[in-house]
């Protein structure tokens, strides 16, 4: 019988050791929390990492918000440049008055033929005036008859010296374009030459001269 008590005390003592020799148990509260391992994709290489797991008992982190996208403007096209303006005439050309011969003070008489002009001497006049244009090439604002035409001209028509110009050939005297065309009548030709003045009573008066240097016929 004692043997026997002693037999049993004996084992109780030593699965008491081996059951205080044994790791204590890790609770689950305690235990760390061990981030999920990506899984591996074909071919081995890992998946995108995801973002990491929120601890236990920590609020979760509100989602960041997307930055808007914000469209380029367009650069703004540059204005076009205004086409230069034509440079205005100082003084408005006269308009003048046409009138009948039997009232006319000036100009030629309804039977007197047009008077003949040498070509060079005509060339010569208009080609020292035009020689002394600006630069800018604008015209002044107001030409009498002699500063560009020979004498011979606005004496055979009748025309005062001072009478004004307002057209020279084809084109108004706000203009050179004019003077171009007078210079480029051929020398060795028979042309006619006209041109419109307003004289200083107002009397306009548009006529023609004959660039010849063959002499005037005699009567």
């Amino acid at each position: 019988m004692n043997k026997l008590l002693l037999g049993a005390l004996g084992v109780a003592a030593v699965a008491l050791l081996v059951w205080a020799l044994m790791p204590a148990a890790q609770s689950p509260v305690d235990a760390p929390a061990v981030a999920p391992q990506a899984p591996a994709t074909a071919g081995g290489a890992k998946a995108p990492a995801t973002d990491p797991p929120v601890a236990a008992g920590k609020p979760a982190a509100p989602p960041r918000a997307a930055k808007p996208i914000v469209a380029e403007k367009a650069a703004a096209p540059k204005p076009r440049l205004a086409p230069p303006k034509l440079a205005a005439p100082l003084v408005p050309m006269p308009e003048g008055e046409v009138r009948p011969p039997e009232q006319a003070r000036y100009g030629r008489k309804p039977d007197q033929p047009l008077p003949r002009v040498d070509p060079g001497d005509f060339k010569a006049s208009v080609r020292r005036y035009y020689g002394n244009l600006p630069r800018s090439g604008r015209m002044p604002g107001r030409i009498t008859v002699e500063e560009v035409f020979p004498p011979a001209v606005y004496e055979g028509l009748n025309i005062p010296p001072r009478s004004q110009l307002v057209e020279i050939g084809h084109y108004p005297a706000t203009g050179p374009e004019g003077l171009t065309e007078a210079l480029e009548i051929p020398d060795d030709s028979m042309s006619t030459f006209g041109f419109t003045v307003v004289t200083p009573d107002g009397q306009r008066i548009r006529d023609y001269v004959q660039l010849t240097d063959e002499p005037e016929p005699t009567p």
